[in-house]
């Protein structure tokens, strides 16, 4: 096999070895014509490599792997390192979990790094695999992934960057990155050194996203308070609560002074302000997973209006092909039929933001809309017409949200409108959850796919002509068809 060699500043380097691959490059071992050994990374040009970046000038920047040249070829750019003892994510694996002092040692080393390049970049990258032992001192490396301070807003350091178990709830957001982020990660990584695993496993990216951006911060048994305090603080959810590196290093020489072994009373003091601090770290969890749930009901609920206007379109094409004297008023969210003195009505009833959410509710409903078709003149019963309910919910399958219709009977009385819509009140959710009452479900949940509207269109089109000519009647079963097994019930 042939030997790599690289040109860089008119001097020949081979390849003895690949040390490593990442997203932004390979990385060799290198040999010089004068025996002198490096390591060179080779970077692809592509958008996500900008020279600007990949060798910023960091010579005033402590523990960091310094880009010794650069050059380049017509595809690649090509950087001379140190070449390191070796890296974080190497030693954890040989190590383990690593004692207290040596993990407060590294993370010290870290900080220092990051106290330095706040000043000019984001890192955006921070972990094991980014850290090397150089010259005695752990130090970052790779900052294909970081942008200059100035840049972090811009749109492009969301779409190419971060590891995922290491990424900041900012950046799942796709919000503004800056020296915080950083923070965040290093204290992803504190937590990886003292316990051996990191505060949210995933394993999926969904995972990740889920428990970095809501999930508080695990419990870290046999830590320090005062250190424990400060790694919680570290992965605040919020960016403006978490320490700058500066205050991370005046707290880590804290709890590393020599007489920082407190006294019983000063011990106790931690544990309660440790306490404190998980606390507000819970609470934010608290708040952000309920943010979080609340913007993607509102994903839902957009989606769910789209469905439902294709739907009610489907319904309107229909009876206006069949029945051109109609009379149509509204829009597709309110929208009423006659003739013949026949209604056949359609409205939205909650939205989103009025739906009440119900911890007893066997599913999840986002938007709930009836259908009612009303004859001329109330029958010698009282019995006005029926009307169903239209609930965008994952009534089936947890997760998969369409339109499915049903309706409610009342078998202590008779109702002007039976079978009756409704929305998720407290009786509806009783029926539900199969507890004692006279509420019952009259006919299955069915999906309205507005792909195939055939069997809806056709049963509505139908009501509303029977009741034209006069021929709809009260049914002689309230429950027309068992609705048992059609809607999930956990």
């Amino acid at each position: 096999m042939a030997v790599e060699h690289f040109t860089i500043a008119d001097r020949q380097w081979a390849s003895v070895r690949e040390l490593g691959r990442g997203g932004f490059g390979v990385v060799h071992e290198v040999v010089g014509p004068d025996g002198e050994r490096a390591a060179v990374k080779v970077v692809p040009k592509t958008p996500k490599s900008e020279r600007e970046h990949l060798a910023a000038d960091l010579r005033d920047v402590r523990n960091v792997v310094p880009v010794l040249e650069i050059d380049e070829t017509t595809t690649s750019y090509l950087l001379r390192m140190p070449l390191a003892e070796t890296n974080l994510r190497s030693y954890l694996n040989a190590r383990g979990s690593l004692p207290e002092p040596e993990a407060i040692a590294i993370v010290h080393d870290l900080a220092t790094a990051l106290d330095d390049l706040g000043r000019v970049l984001v890192h955006r990258d921070i972990k094991p695999e980014n850290v090397l032992r150089l010259a005695g001192q752990w130090c970052l490396t790779d900052f294909g992934a970081a942008r200059l301070v100035d840049a972090s807003t811009d749109a492009i350091t969301h779409k190419y960057t971060a590891t995922l178990d290491y990424a900041p709830p900012e950046w799942w957001r796709h919000e503004h990155y800056e020296v915080e982020g950083d923070v965040y990660s290093l204290g992803v990584l504190a937590f990886e050194l003292l316990t051996g695993t990191r505060p949210f496993p995933g394993p999926m990216p969904e995972d990740l996203r889920r428990q970095h951006a809501t999930n508080a911060v695990p419990e870290l048994s046999g830590v320090s308070p005062a250190l424990a305090d400060l790694i919680v603080q570290m992965m605040a959810k919020a960016p403006v609560r978490r320490p700058r590196p500066r205050k991370v290093l005046a707290a880590l020489d804290r709890v590393t002074q020599p007489h920082s072994i407190p006294a019983p009373g000063a011990t106790a003091l931690q544990h309660a302000n440790l306490a404190v601090t998980r606390h507000r770290d819970e609470t934010q969890a608290a708040e952000a997973a309920l943010a979080q749930a609340w913007a993607e009901r509102l994903e839902l609920a957009a989606f769910g209006l789209d469905q439902l206007d294709k739907i009610i379109e489907n319904l309107r094409a229909t009876i206006l092909d069949n029945a051109d004297h109609t009379k149509v008023v509204g829009d597709n969210l309110h929208l009423w039929f006659e003739l013949s003195g026949a209604q056949l009505m359609f409205s939205l009833v909650d939205d989103v933001k009025e739906l009440q959410w119900r911890k007893e509710m066997p599913f999840n409903v986002v938007l709930t809309a009836q259908i009612v078709v009303n004859v001329p003149a109330a029958d010698p019963t009282g019995w006005s017409g029926r009307s169903h309910s239209l609930w965008f919910c994952d009534a089936v399958v947890l997760g998969e949200f369409a339109w499915y219709e049903t309706a409610f009977v009342d078998q202590s009385k008779q109702t002007d409108w039976c079978p009756y819509a409704s929305t998720v009140c407290e009786e509806v959710v009783e029926a539900l959850t199969g507890e004692l009452t006279p509420i019952r479900v009259a006919m299955p949940f069915s999906e309205v796919d507005p792909a195939e509207m055939t069997e809806f269109v056709d049963r509505w089109s139908g009501f509303f002509g029977t009741a034209v000519t006069g021929t709809l009647h009260r049914p002689d079963q309230p429950i027309e068809h068992d609705p048992t097994g059609s809607w999930r019930t956990s």
